[in-house]
């Protein structure tokens, strides 16, 4: 062998580690929830949604646990005192970045951390003096909100009267902090001019007991279940209350619907948490959280579980609306109107439905569990879907 070709196979052969270790650098990611049980964080494919969503964002974007990623699911059950420790711990670890929300976000900023964090806020950031601007947060928070306001908790107890037009007395189920914050007061102002009173059922962020037996001895004619991030870990309580005490109930996260919860309106939760995986990854690329703004949503759900409204409303022959004829669809209007019956046989949709499917199925849709409304902040419509309970796998009937 040449000289010159066995320093250069000598070279290269020194520089392969080094090149292979750049490629398999790996990369340290918290994943930090309020309540959710930790052993639903678990696994590739976890039990809980937004740890699942976020999991399979990230591995989308290239990070597979085992290879190049190190993510570290942690929790604080319900017991925010236990914030500290677990931001001292992930600080210990050499975190690159915490994917978290409310309340940990809050310790974190008060411990003067470093480490970027990407949040989901259920509050305004900027009011609370967590960052500069919703443009341009500065220092090392960025992420996206739940919400583009309280006003959205007016809007959708609005719904709940157009539902229930007979309704009186409505249970506001949500902590002290939610019913003195801005929700609380919007909820409140709303009510007043729908010509609803309001029923205050406090809770703590784990325990719902003193709320239930209150709701056991006042008479309400409707359950309105704030925002509170707390009440997605305990919506399988919260929806076996309201079905066994037949309220209905009105929730700011879809989850409680796939549960038997009557209806909710919110923002899509689980996308948020899939584009909150997308700053991750661009941080841990080296755009700074500063220079990332903190996104609010476009796009809202009004879901309603038929099942539920079946039993809910049984034996009533009053129709109840919610947003016009799907038969008089238009989607270059601003708002989409649906005439549901009570005893909700849907034969305008049905028939819509199938007529969509038989040519491409040859087949006759069966009555389906959900009706989800898609709608953006400026009212425009995004689509209808109505899907299956199994699994929740929407059918898309129409999108603009």
């Amino acid at each position: 062998m040449r000289r010159r070709e066995f320093i250069a196979l000598m070279g290269a052969s020194v520089a392969w580690p080094f090149t292979a270790e750049a490629q398999l650098k790996v990369h340290r990611v918290a994943l930090v929830f309020t309540t959710a049980p930790v052993a639903e964080m678990a696994g590739p494919d976890p039990v809980n949604p937004y740890a699942r969503a976020f999991v399979r964002a990230l591995r989308a974007l290239g990070y597979v646990e085992g290879q190049n990623l190190i993510l570290y699911r942690r929790s604080a059950e319900g017991q925010f005192s236990r914030y500290h420790d677990i931001i001292a711990e992930l600080i210990q670890l050499k975190t690159e970045v915490i994917q978290t929300g409310f309340p940990a976000v809050h310790r974190a900023e008060a411990a003067s951390i470093t480490v970027p964090i990407v949040s989901l806020f259920n509050f305004d950031p900027v009011e609370e003096g967590l960052v500069s601007s919703l443009a341009r947060p500065g220092g090392n928070i960025t992420g996206f909100t739940l919400s583009a306001g309280p006003e959205i908790d007016g809007k959708r107890i609005a719904l709940l009267k157009e539902i229930l037009p007979g309704a009186a007395r409505i249970a506001y189920l949500g902590t002290n902090e939610d019913w003195e914050g801005p929700s609380g007061k919007i909820v409140r102002a709303a009510a007043q001019v729908l010509g609803l009173t309001v029923v205050l059922a406090a809770h703590t962020p784990t325990e719902y007991a003193d709320a239930f037996n209150l709701l056991g001895r006042v008479s309400v004619d409707a359950l309105f279940v704030s925002a509170g991030l707390y009440q997605i870990a305990n919506r399988r309580l919260i929806v076996d209350f309201a079905r066994q005490s037949r309220l209905p109930d009105t929730h700011a996260y879809r989850e409680a619907v796939e549960l038997g919860a009557l209806m909710s309106y919110g923002a899509d939760g689980l996308d948020l948490i899939r584009r909150s995986a997308g700053y991750v990854d661009k941080i841990l690329k080296g755009t700074k959280p500063a220079d990332l703004p903190i996104e609010q949503p476009t796009k809202y759900e009004l879901v309603i579980n038929l099942k539920t409204a079946d039993v809910c409303f049984a034996g009533e022959e009053r129709k109840w609306r919610g947003l016009a004829a799907m038969s008089q669809f238009d989607p270059k209007r601003a708002s989409l109107w649906l005439s549901i019956s009570a005893a909700f046989k849907w034969p305008d949709a049905y028939s819509i439905t199938s007529s969509a499917r038989a040519s491409s199925e040859g087949g006759t849709v069966r009555p389906s569990a959900f009706a989800v409304l898609r709608l953006m902040t400026s009212s425009n419509l995004v689509g209808c879907w109505i899907g299956r309970s199994a699994g929740f796998a929407p059918l898309r009937i129409w999108a603009t």
